[in-house]
């Protein structure tokens, strides 16, 4: 997942860190709930990913998107594994 994340965090990626530490400080808050740094870069890219989903999800659902265009995205290209996951019981 941390590849996705620094996806959707890339606008920032001048401003934002993606050392090892801020890795496992990620791994450390998604497996214990401890805090993170503003300034992590996975750690922004996973808050933009989940705003992402849920406006895909309501396009989707308003049909002025469709899945076939997020699968159809040179960005997504080898993602579709993880567009699988959140779109299997999206109409």
């Amino acid at each position: 997942m941390s590849n996705l994340y620094k996806l959707f965090s890339k606008d920032w990626e001048d401003i934002l860190d993606y050392s090892e530490d801020s890795l496992y400080e990620m791994y450390y808050s998604e497996i214990y709930g401890l805090e993170v740094s503003p300034n992590n870069g996975y750690y922004v890219g996973k808050k933009w990913l989940n705003v992402q989903v849920d406006m895909w999800l309501k396009d989707i659902h308003d049909r002025l998107l469709f899945k076939h265009e997020l699968y159809d995205d040179p960005m997504f290209s080898e993602y579709h594994w993880w567009l699988d996951k959140i779109l299997k019981n999206v109409y």
